[in-house]
């Protein structure tokens, strides 16, 4: 079966199932969800089915092609920096008009679609306004709402939802991991299958998290005028985790002309700072989750309300220090510095503000 491996997603998966086994493809679709649940790795499998003379075998030329982002006939549009630019969607339009080489439709893969500037969005509006049945538009998104709604309104919505705790946890039981490891996951996951996986599999993560929540702690330990002194810790931390995850990547430019070798060099210096911005969302998420335990279990006082299970002596005690207000601010502050980290803003300048005025609402 195409869709197999693709967990907890039954509803999305029966949608696009339907639309295969009754030959009524739609000229455009929306996968929606949080990022790391699935949307991107089920969206190239509906692509492979559409392509494939088998309907999805993941075994033909045509499959592997797609798998490789090498067919003739497939385009797979991602952000080039932090976002996606009107001349990225102006050549998707020029290859759109052409007649495919292979395949019966050509299929585009739009990841990350609320990265679209305005101009670029509004130039794919009127790409879809006038459709082919030769094309298939598949947009991805973890941000519907950034989305143009003249966009959602031409595509078939395709709903990726966060999967029960239980699910989870169930599940990576069943594949022989420990009971303590797979609740933190999937408490810190949040139902999303992605980031379960990645923390069961990563052990740096592990550690990565520990130094992370040691850089919060310091925050509340601090005097105020030393609050820019532990966020430098946390980006050395950062930093340093960052230098890790790039390993030892090699690019291969050897009889490649000038021309290209640049373009290969700009395309790494671009993964290397999309990878670097999801480092630094993952620390503020884990920032997030002991703060929401801090406020939760201030309370509730239960400690099958945790999340972070495995600091339940250090937030019990910490709550007894009547830090639940700094806590609470931080907490509903660090979605709006995410935003705007996602925006290109400093990441180290938004911080710094933030603690700033999370110290002065103390003293306050």
């Amino acid at each position: 079966m195409i869709f197999k491996n693709i967990f907890g997603q039954e509803q999305a998966i029966d949608l696009l199932s339907h639309d295969l086994d009754n030959e009524n493809i739609a000229h455009a679709y929306l996968f929606s969800g949080q990022l790391g649940i699935g949307k991107t790795k089920t969206a190239l499998r509906f692509a492979k089915a559409i392509a494939c003379p088998s309907g999805g075998c993941l075994k033909c030329a045509v499959c592997k092609s797609f798998e490789n982002k090498v067919h003739p006939d497939f385009q797979f549009i991602k952000a080039e920096g932090n976002y996606i630019s009107i001349d990225q969607i102006r050549r998707l339009a020029y290859w759109v008009s052409l007649k495919s080489s292979q395949a019966k439709r050509k299929i585009v893969i739009i990841e990350e679609a609320e990265r679209m500037t305005e101009e670029a969005a509004n130039a794919l509006l009127k790409t879809l306004e006038d459709p082919l049945e030769s094309v298939v538009f598949l947009c991805i998104t973890s941000n519907k709402n950034a989305v143009l709604p003249t966009i959602i309104s031409r595509c078939r919505h395709v709903k990726f939802r966060a999967l029960a705790h239980d699910a989870l946890v169930d599940y990576f039981k069943d594949k022989g991991q420990s009971s303590e490891k797979v609740r933190l996951a999937a408490g810190l996951s949040q139902g999303v299958f992605g980031k379960a996986l990645q923390l069961i599999e990563d052990e740096d993560i592990w550690d990565f998290r520990s130094q992370v929540i040691d850089c919060l702690k310091d925050v509340f330990l601090k005097p105020t005028e030393q609050s820019v002194i532990s966020i430098e810790e946390f980006f050395v931390v950062i930093k340093k985790f960052q230098k890790r995850q790039s390993g030892s990547e090699h690019i291969d430019v050897e009889g490649l002309p000038p021309a290209a070798v640049k373009n290969l060099k700009k395309q790494a210096k671009r993964k290397d700072a999309a990878r670097n911005q999801r480092i630094i969302l993952q620390a503020l998420d884990f920032w997030w989750f002991w703060l929401r335990d801090m406020v939760v279990f201030c309370e509730t006082g239960e400690k099958d309300s945790l999340i972070n299970i495995d600091y339940f002596d250090e937030i019990a005690k910490r709550c007894q220090n009547n830090e639940v207000r700094k806590s609470w601010y931080l907490m509903q502050r660090i979605p709006i510095v995410k935003e705007r980290i996602k925006q290109n803003i400093n990441p180290q300048l938004a911080l710094e503000e933030l603690l700033l005025c999370a110290s002065e609402l103390v003293v306050g």
